[in-house]
């Protein structure tokens, strides 16, 4: 649990404070490369954290219906879910004036 709360906190520092706090920093191709390091770094711990955590979830699926499989039942309700929404889009996204 811990490492997905410094993992939450980065993103979160990439996605909402790096580009201002840094920003005097960007323009140099060493700061660049450096940016792009980092946040491949990140990725790779993101992805390794969520192979874990997708284990754990199958895991405790498969403990909670162990006669059903729910990985494939999942997957079918989203699959039908997204049909759905392709075939009738919303027209509002939620920060329309009325």
């Amino acid at each position: 649990m811990e490492q997905l709360r410094i993992l939450k906190k980065r993103r979160d520092y990439f996605a909402h404070h790096f580009f201002r706090a840094e920003n005097d920093k960007m323009h140099s191709n060493e700061s660049i490369l450096h940016l792009l390091w980092r946040m491949h770094v990140l990725r790779e711990e993101v992805d390794a954290l969520s192979k874990l955590v997708s284990t754990i979830h199958s895991e405790m699926l498969q403990a909670f219906y162990p006669h059903r499989d729910m990985a494939s039942e999942n997957s079918a309700a989203v699959t039908r879910l997204k049909e759905e929404y392709f075939e009738n889009p919303p027209t509002k996204v939620g920060w329309e004036v009325d």
